[in-house]
């Protein structure tokens, strides 16, 4: 593209109104606007001159926008129009000019995507170790305790998830608690708050134990949980449609 010849024929700043360093966003701003007011179909009422001069007033707000919307050709427009008008830089030089500072953005996308990859590549292994350390955790809550006495109650301490997954829905964490005979109440719930002292050490900060029929009563998708607090067990709501994880346990009782 000609960006000289573009540069002595439109002012494109000047057709939006705007100056030199305005964001992008303040010339969108400006370009909806303008092109909202002079859009033909609100002149058809108009007389010819006037209609004529409306539509050519909506090409040059066009060109302008498709000139500064975009960031390369907004920079191709820039040099070219600071050259123009200084006098000093013949076409060849202006397009020499535009081919070295289009290799410079090349090189800097280059940079941008390999950083970019680097940092996912990281995230990723993160991500893995998080889910390695995970998993051991979750296999060391199961072999530790599959049972607990509270109050002479014997519980059975039940996952949720079933082979290699990491989280389940709250739709499939209550059909399985059904199925398990594990859908506890607030009666249990309590039972368990009222004993805490008897939970084994071990489950604190490792599992929650999860009451799928101990609702809140102002908030029916709420189902209560109990969890270690670093001082005691309390209990709280958590949403029903949030996803279920492997520390998450069900309780069912053995006698």
């Amino acid at each position: 593209m000609d960006w000289t010849e573009k540069a002595n024929r439109i002012d494109a700043y000047a057709i939006l109104g705007v100056s030199e360093t305005a964001p992008l966003d303040e010339i969108k701003k400006c370009y909806r606007a303008l092109a909202l007011k002079f859009h033909p179909d609100k002149h058809e009422a108009e007389s010819k001159e006037e209609k004529n001069r409306c539509e050519e007033k909506f090409k040059q707000i066009g060109e302008a926008w498709l000139i500064l919307s975009d960031y390369v050709s907004r920079m191709d427009y820039d040099e070219a129009r600071k050259n123009v008008q200084a006098g000093k830089i013949s076409q060849d030089q202006n397009d020499q000019i535009a081919k070295e500072e289009r290799k410079c953005r090349e090189a800097d996308l280059l940079w941008q995507a390999r950083e970019k990859a680097r940092v996912e590549a990281a995230a990723k292994q993160v991500r893995r170790e998080a889910e390695a350390a995970e998993n051991v955790r979750q296999e060391a809550v199961q072999a530790s305790a599959e049972r607990m006495a509270i109050a002479g109650r014997t519980y059975e301490i039940l996952g949720i998830l079933r082979g290699d997954e990491m989280e389940t829905t709250g739709a499939e964490m209550l059909s399985r608690s059904k199925r398990l005979r594990a859908d506890t109440g607030e009666d249990v719930g309590r039972l368990i708050l009222r004993n805490q002292e008897y939970i084994p050490r071990y489950f604190q900060g490792n599992v929650v134990f999860v009451f799928p029929a101990w609702r809140n009563p102002d908030v029916e998708e709420d189902i209560a949980c109990i969890y270690w607090d670093d001082q005691c067990w309390v209990q709280d709501w958590f949403w029903f449609d949030n996803p279920w994880h492997g520390y998450d346990r069900l309780l069912r009782r053995k006698n």
